[in-house]
């Protein structure tokens, strides 16, 4: 099961659903948590002897995405309170 997940298209096309998934929710969609949930604690749980799939394939996109939208997120409040404090 590994050898599949670790397949190039495989595990690109995965992190990109999963990381889209995620952008979705942060945008205020509705996910299917459920699947996401699953799929994240398979691949947390592959990788017997080393570092997980998770770790390997996922999770440095993952922090990357996370700290661009916290960053957005910190400009678009820091630029509301600008505008405020000019009025």
């Amino acid at each position: 099961m590994a050898i599949t997940v670790h397949a190039s298209q495989v595990k690109d096309r995965l992190r990109h659903i999963l990381l889209e998934n995620i952008a979705n929710e942060r945008s205020g969609q509705l996910i299917e948590r459920m699947l996401m949930r699953n799929t994240l604690s398979m691949l947390a749980e592959l990788g017997v002897d080393g570092p997980s799939v998770y770790e390997e394939d996922f999770e440095q996109y993952f922090l990357e995405t996370t700290r661009d939208f916290y960053r957005y997120v910190y400009m678009y409040i820091l630029s509301g309170i600008a505008r405020r404090s000019m009025v």
